[in-house]
Order: C-alpha cells, then structure tokens, then sequence
C-alpha cells in the first residue's frame, strides 16, 4: 500500500522477481497491491437513527460513528429483508462530514478568494440542520442498499482472489491453481463504473471529495445541497433487491425479492449486477456526465486517490483484518509552506536571506499576477488544509482528539483499526505522542496495544536521510489489554536491543557514551524496562502530580536509558517543584507571526536599549545571558560569535538580528518620536490577580520584569539540554525562546528556579520527560530549592555571580543580597592568582561582582549541581551516575576531547581549538609549548577580538571529582551549622 503508484508498481515487480519459479503462471499482484491514500477513505461505520432523530445533523457528525466488522455483510437478512447490523443505522458516509468544503475556512484562501470562500462557508451551513422524518427514512433505506452492495462486492472480491491464485509447490504446502476467470475479466468487472464495488466506491469517493472541494475563481460548478446530495445517493445506490413489505405471515423472499445471498458464481454476481437497472440506480457513466458536481468529485478523487480500506481489501477484513501490518509512515505534520509553492513559479522564494515582511508582500503581489502561481496556491494551500483537516477530525480519528495532525499518528489509529484477533503491528515512527502535553487520549489507546517500544537516535545514520539527533522507534502492537510492554531508550543500534535482551545483568550500566567518547553500544539487561500498571502510577506521580482527573495509563512517559536513573526519577517525583512558585509563563513573539504582523525585523546590530533587545535562543548558554553575538552575516543559524566576558562592558548589550518596529507619534514639543505603544501592549501582560467575578482587576506588563528564560528546542543528546539564564526586564524574544516570571514570594524565588533549571538534575529530567519541545509543563515538574533550605543562599549566590552580568541586574543583586555570602566560598578548585574569593562581594553591583573566568564558571555550576542533589535527596553516587551516563557528550568535553574540550590555562581560561590543537600534536607537554602556538585571537563578533596568551600548564579538570567534594563538603557545612 503506497501513495505512490511507481512505488507500487516496483512493488509488483519486485515480488514477481522474488516468486517465480520453473513451471509458474506469471502471478498478478493487482487485488493485494494497491495505490492510495491510507488516512483518508470512508469506512464500514454508522450512526444512530436515533442521535439524528434529536439532535442536528452538525452535531452528530462531529462524533465519532460506531464501526461495524465487514463480516457483518454475511449475515442473513430477516424475513423483511433488512440487515440487523444496520438496522435504525445509517452510514456515515451516506451523511455530510464534518470538514465538507474545509479549504473555505483556511486564512490563506480567505484572503486569495475571499468571495468565493465565504459562498462556500454560507453553502455549507445548509447541511447542519437537524433531518425530518422523510429524509432518515431514505437515508436508513440506503444503508440497508450499501450493506446489501457491500455483501455483493465482497463476493466478489473472493472470487477474484480464487481466481487469480497461483499454486507455488514449496516446502511442502498444498495450494490450489485459481479458476478459469482471466485476469483480463476480473479487471474489467471491478473497474465496471455499474458494479457493485465501483457503485459504493463513488459514493464514497464523493463523500471524501467534498472535504477536498476547491476554492476557485469564477468557479461554475457548485457543490450540492443536501437534497441533492440525497437525490444522488439514490441514483447511484438504487433501491434494495432484498427489503420488501410482507403482508402475509411470509418471510421468505416477496415476489419482488431475489435471494442475493444464494448467489456465488462469477456469472451469478454479473446477472445480479446487471438488474441495477430496474432497482431505479442509473447508469453511472450518463448519469455522472449530467451532475457536473459529481464530475467534479470524480476529479478530485482520481487527483487524491482517496482509499477505503474495508470495501478494497473486503476479503481480509471479512477474515476479521490483517495479521501483520508492517510500515514505516510518514513522520509530517500537514503544515503549510507558501513559500514553497510560490517558489515553483518564483525560485526568489527559496533563495531570498529572510527578506522582510514588506519585501515578501511586494514579491507575493507580483508572483501572484503572473496568473498560474494563484491557482496553484489555491490548490496546494486546499491539500493542506482539507488532510489537517481529516487527520484532525473527531469523526475520522477519536484517538487524536486534542493533539495536532501528525500523520504517523493518524497510521498508529489506522493500524490499529485494521487488527484481527491475535494480530500484530509493527511501525517505525517517532514518540512525540508519549510525551505530548495534549495526547492524553492517544497515550491511554497506545499503552493498552503496545508490547515492544525501542527509542533509536540516528546519530549512526542508520536513516541517512534523517537528521543525525533526530528520535525514532519501533513500536509492536497488538489489540487492547492489560498494560505490560518492554522498552528501552536512547539505542543507537538494533543488535543493542537483541544483545540486551539475552544479557545477563551483571557489570556496569550503559549511558549516551562508553569510556572511549564513542556511543555507547554495549548491550546490558539494565536497557530493557517492563512497564505495567505501578511503572504507569510513578510516571502519572511525576509527570501529571498525580492528578486524579488524568488516569494513569494516560499520563506522559518517562525515559531512563538504564535501571539506576529510574530509580532517581522516581525520587524527583517525591520533591517540591517549580510549579509550587506558581510562575507566569510568556513564549514572547511568534517569530513568523510577529514579523508577518509588523512587530519586528530582520536588521543586524546592537540595539539602543534593553527594551529594544529581542532574544534568539543561541544568544545564551547555560547561567550566561552573554554567551554569544549575532554575526554581521547572519548566514545561518550558526552564524554567532563567543562574547568575551573579560571585556564585557558594564552597560553591554547583545548584538542581536532582530529589532523592533515601532510607530511614530508626536510628542508635547511638537517633535516626532518613536511610539512603542502598539509593541508594547501586544508583547503581552500577566494577570496578577482577579476580581470576584473572574475578571483581571491587576496585570502587569511582561518585559517590565525579570524572568528565566530558556530554549524551547530540546537537544537530548547534546551537552546539555535545558539551556536556562536570567534577563533583565525589558528584553523581549521570539518563541523558540520561552520565559517565567515569579510573583509568589520575593525575587529570590525566581533566582533560586533558575539555580535548579541550572543544574544536571533538572536537566537529567528534561531528558527523561521531554521528547521535542521544553514547554511550561516540563519545567513546572522541575525539583526546585525552597527558600528556606539551609542551601538556598549558597544557590543564590552562585547563580547570580553566573548571570548578573552588567549593570542590567544591579537591582536584582541588590534585592537578592545576603549578608551570609560573605562567609561563603568555594569547595574545591585549583587555586589561581586571579581567582576571586566567591565570598568577596557586597550589596552593590560592581565591575568585580560577575565570575568571568571559565573555570570559575564551570565550579559555580558543579557546586550548583551538587546542592540540587542534595536538596532532592539524590545521593552523590546517583549523581554521578546520572552525570556518567546521562550526559556522555559532556563527559567528552571534560576528558578534553571534542570540539568544545574542557581544558584549562594556567589563569582558568579555556584554550580554543587552535591552541587545543598544536598542543595535543606535541604531545600534550606540561610546559615548553611555543609562544606562537599558545596565542590565540578571542573570536568576538564585533571584529574588536583581544589577543590572549594561554600560560601553562594546561588543566583537564575531573567533573565527578569536583561533585563528590562539593557534596561532602555541603553536607559538611550543614551539619556544622545545624
């Protein structure tokens, strides 16, 4: 089954190359191969008569419709002729879908065709009113029609398959020839426009159709009423041969009956389809030339190639489904891209450097009269919508309700649908779904199925087409019981699983990387989970808080590559979180809509102030707002420079790619001056608090305040993972970047969740918890330090001499200032000339105040990270554990390997690469190295780069080392002062 009809050809061939044998018949594929769309077909499924006898037809719709098993059409007729199954039923198929004309809500069609669209949404309003008694009537007679030619096409179906079989004498097995029906007869009577199958087929077909329907200029053809939709059904269906009124105490067949079911033979099923005629259905070829909608729905189906799985593959569902269904589907949301489609007539579209929203509207204006390129968006933008549309309808996929349309998603339901009893699914997709803060439904239907669950990174490039830190899985279905399913996480090859498997559990356990820096390949039985009901209730304590409105096999998944960190989540789950602060949250600017809407733009340099700063997430690292600077070529999105925090000037601002676009107003001295008002108020306010009747009585402006921020996108495999840092108040960003304020308590709760998001403790529960994107619920989980632990001024202390960078945070300094960081000091390190007493600071923000030096930088964070353990009651063993295997990039860099290699001058600071690199071709000699090879530029950005002479000898520090004496000597303190 493919999309693609090539690919379904090379199927053929391939199969036909794989089969033959001496003394074979050439073998035909053609009833077990087939061409389509798998997500978007009618099914075998009805609704109530009497949910359409009380409510409008609008709401009933966008339920989801009761499936019937195919083998429904076997079963006998009563005495009147009509089917139980179907009875005080009607299909849904036979009634308007909920997305008809989908395409005339789009916002880029509106403003295309706004007349025609707006025609279309009247149109479609017609088709909601609740049905009269007459209407039902019909509708409930032609599902009796349809299950009657569904029975019919069924037949014949099996005996195409009977016929066209092909005895192959191997290992034994006794297979019959097929019959004397050629291949040339079974075609011609499947594709007969009057047959059975073909009959249902364009009903269906239309029905798809008009959820597809065009937005077109000067567009003649309409779709239909609902009467007219009524008065085709009929013309297509006809009437049943098998429902008559008994007026006798008879019930065999009336004298207007024929006893369809005793049909069986090819000839039988040829005259039964050719007495249509007198049933009223009329001949589809004339008819369809004269309805020119239902030409037009013909069109669009051929151009879509809708699917119905249960009336194509009726055979295998009549056995009750599929026993395998293998796939890898397609791993996109159906998004739309106008650049991509104007870009076909326009290559300006693809090529342009982020061109300004002024630029783009000048091009799209020209593009579009050039006459083809509307057209094409009209049509390109309607594919978009009208399968978002589908994918997302309650009536198609209940299972996805509340989450966006992915496809693999929509395959996962699909397959699942397609199972016969003690059949199985096997798929490759991604698991976004797992972790999906609104895929409550979806989890609840794939924990119940799933059996196996393997988590791969490409970073092998096993799927050389796909991102290297891309995440897939292999997941096994089966139908729906009791939860109980092994997994494993963060694989990087399928022999791990196999291996893992078989392995006895003894040695040490596996991580990201092993000793080497190589990824880690090693197979451990510590890998494989089994997951089941008190697994699910640990996930539910620490992903849903356990709230009792979420059930538990329900809540979001939690990842541990092996049995020790599981045993840490599952004390995280115990902590207090960052939740508790009750924080307010801000994604700032849509980074597309907020261009589009004239906010911002695309110009290169320092900006005036910090209320003119808008932040992309590369500008900071972790506890460092400076990290890097947007370079004047603004290439790619690597294009930044490292900022030197030696240099960093007081009042320094980041040199930043966006900037504001304000207004003009004049002033009370008659001059023109900037009006930042309209920006302003649309960056958004926090309500601060209600009145009685639930209405905001106090906000506050977001960019008035300081906040966390952090970057959105969630690199697993990286260094780290929760990128977070403070900003000042007037600092805006666009939303890959997100943000919390805090209003509960002082200002030293916001510094204190900064301090925990900081640490490898937080971060280890991003990468367990998080798949994709680090949303406000990800960090509410956070363990926090309450700021009544004994630690909390140490944390503070630390993460503001990492982040109060300049002047920008003097206030906070201030406002946060304990009198007890005098007494406080480092608890390890190597001892520099020009390394600063961490106690060595007052109530006032100074030039001195930030720690500049990397290595100082580094000692903060490790000391950071150790009271974090100590606060969630994580022991030091753990710790290092997770460090170990948790985060094996990291682990490179500190054993001075990699790109960003952790190793250290004389005065703290790290060496770059070229330094790095004349020093390990000598062999990494404590001393004597070259002056010329220790001498490096500092790559600043702005071209004003120092020149610095690393001294020797060069430093590679011991992470865990550092952690367990950190540890110790906090735990030391503590009991000194308690």
């Amino acid at each position: 089954m493919d999309l693609n009809p090539t690919a379904v050809e090379l199927a053929e061939v391939s199969l036909w190359l794989d089969t033959m044998a001496p003394g074979l018949k050439a073998p035909w594929f053609g009833l077990r191969l087939r061409a389509g769309n798998s997500l978007i077909g009618a099914r075998h499924s009805i609704y109530s008569r009497a949910a359409l006898d009380t409510q409008r037809l609008k709401d009933v719709v966008q339920t989801s419709p009761r499936p019937l098993p195919v083998t429904t059409v076997r079963d006998d007729p009563a005495g009147d002729g009509k089917r139980p199954s179907v009875s005080g039923g009607i299909f849904h198929f036979l009634l308007p879908g909920e997305g008809w004309l989908a395409a005339a809500s789009d916002t880029e069609i509106k403003k295309l065709a706004p007349a025609q669209a707006k025609a279309l949404r009247d149109h479609a309003k017609g088709w909601g009113k609740k049905l009269t008694k007459t209407q039902l009537e019909i509708l409930e007679e032609l599902s009796q029609r349809v299950e009657e030619l569904w029975n019919l096409a069924l037949r014949r179906v099996v005996a195409a398959e009977a016929n066209a079989r092909r005895a192959i004498p191997v290992w034994g097995a006794e297979t019959t020839e097929g019959g004397e029906v050629t291949r040339a007869q079974i075609e011609q009577s499947l594709n007969d426009s009057n047959s059975s199958y073909q009959r249902l087929r364009l009903v269906m077909d239309a029905w798809c159709a008009l959820w597809f329907w065009p937005v077109l200029p000067d567009d003649e053809v309409s779709p239909p009423t609902f009467e007219e939709w009524l008065d085709t059904l009929q013309k297509i269906l006809g009437r049943s041969l098998e429902v008559v009124a008994h007026k006798g105490k008879s019930k065999g067949p009336g004298p207007a009956q024929i006893a369809v079911d005793d049909v069986r033979t090819w000839q039988g099923l040829d005259a039964i389809e050719s007495m249509f005629s007198v049933s009223g259905a009329a001949n589809i070829d004339v008819f369809t030339a004269e309805t020119p909608w239902l030409q037009r729905a013909r069109d669009v189906a051929r151009e879509q190639r809708f699917f119905h799985w249960e009336l194509d593959f009726a055979a295998a569902f009549d056995r009750g489904g599929f026993n395998l269904q293998v796939g890898n589907p397609p791993w996109v949301r159906p998004t739309l891209d106008v650049p991509a489609l104007l870009a076909d007539f326009d290559p300006w579209w693809v090529l342009a450097n982020k061109p300004s929203e002024v630029e783009k509207m000048e091009r799209r204006e020209s593009t579009l009269a050039r006459g083809g390129p509307a057209q094409s968006l009209l049509l390109g933008t309607r594919d978009i919508s009208a399968t978002a549309e589908f994918a997302g309808a309650k009536s198609m996929y209940p299972e996805l309700v509340g989450t966006q349309p992915d496809l693999y998603r929509n395959f996962m339901a699909r397959t699942w649908a397609h199972l016969r009893d003690g059949g199985v699914v096997t798929l490759i997709h991604p698991a976004s779904h797992l972790t999906d803060a609104r895929g409550y439904s979806l989890r609840g239907a794939t924990f119940s199925r799933l059996r196996r669950h393997w988590r791969f990174i490409n970073d092998l490039k096993l799927f050389r087409e796909v991102h290297n830190l891309v995440e897939y899985s292999i997941n096994v279905y089966v139908n729906a019981s009791d939860v109980d399913f092994l997994s494993a996480v963060s694989v990087y090859h399928p022999a791990v699983i196999e291996g893992s498997l078989r392995h006895d559990g003894h040695g040490p356990q596996p991580g990201f990387k092993d000793v080497e820096g190589n990824w880690d390949l090693s197979p451990h039985r510590a890998r494989i989970q089994r997951n089941g009901r008190r697994q699910l209730e640990l996930w539910h304590a620490l992903m849903e808080s356990g709230d009792p409105e979420v059930p538990f096999i329900r809540s979001r998944m939690l990842s541990s590559v092996n049995g020790a960190s599981a045993g840490t989540l599952a004390q995280l789950a115990k902590v207090a979180s960052i939740g508790g602060m009750t924080p307010k949250f801000s994604s700032g600017w849509h980074e597309s809509g907020g261009r589009r809407a004239g906010h911002f733009e695309s110009r290169w340099g320092a900006p005036e102030s910090w209320r003119d700063v808008i932040l992309q997430g590369p500008y900071f690292a972790v506890g460092n707002p400076f990290a890097s600077a947007r370079n004047k070529t603004m290439s790619s999105n690597r294009d930044y420079s490292a900022v030197d925090l030696e240099r960093l000037a007081p009042d320094a601002l980041p040199i930043t790619e966006y900037k504001p676009i304000y207004g003009t107003r004049i002033d009370e001295t008659g001059s023109e001056v900037a009006d930042t008002r309209r920006y302003d108020a649309d960056y958004g306010k926090w309500v601060l608090s209600y009145d009685p009747v639930g209405k905001p009585d106090k906000t506050t402006p977001v960019r008035d305040h300081y906040r966390v921020m952090w970057r959105r996108m969630a690199a697993t495999t990286g260094e780290r993972t929760l990128i977070p840092a403070i900003f000042p108040p007037g600092a805006g960003h666009v939303h890959p970047v997100h943000a919390i304020g805090c209003f509960s308590g002082s200002i030293a709760e916001l510094v204190l969740a900064a301090a925990s998001m900081s640490s490898l403790v937080a971060d280890f529960e991003i990468r367990s918890t998080v798949s994709g994107d680090i949303h406000k619920d990800a960090v509410d989980r956070l363990p926090r330090i309450l700021s009544s632990h004994p630690l909390a001024p140490t944390a503070i202390l630390r993460t503001l001499r990492l982040n109060c960078l300049t002047t920008a945070y003097a206030d906070l300094w201030r406002d946060c200032f304990d009198p007890s960081f005098a007494a406080d000091s480092w608890t390890c390190g190597l001892t520099r000339p020009n390394r600063p007493a961490l106690g060595d600071v007052g109530p006032e923000w100074t030039a001195a105040t930030p720690l500049r030096i990397d290595e100082d930088r580094r000692q903060a964070l490790v000391e950071i990270d150790a009271i974090m353990a100590i606060v969630t009651g994580i022991s030091i063993d753990d710790l290092v554990t997770i460090y170990r295997t948790q985060f094996g990039v990291l682990n490179d860099y500190d054993r001075g390997e990699g790109k960003k290699a952790y190793i250290f001058d004389a005065n703290g600071r790290q060496i770059p690469s070229s330094v790095r690199t004349a020093w390990n071709k000598a062999g990494r000699p404590e001393t004597g190295l070259p002056l010329e090879d220790r001498t490096a530029v500092h790559p600043s950005a702005t071209g004003t780069g120092r020149t610095v002479v690393h001294e020797q000898p060069f430093r590679i520090l011991d992470r865990e080392a550092d952690m367990r004496t950190a540890y110790a000597e906090f735990r030391r303190r503590m009991e000194e002062s308690s």
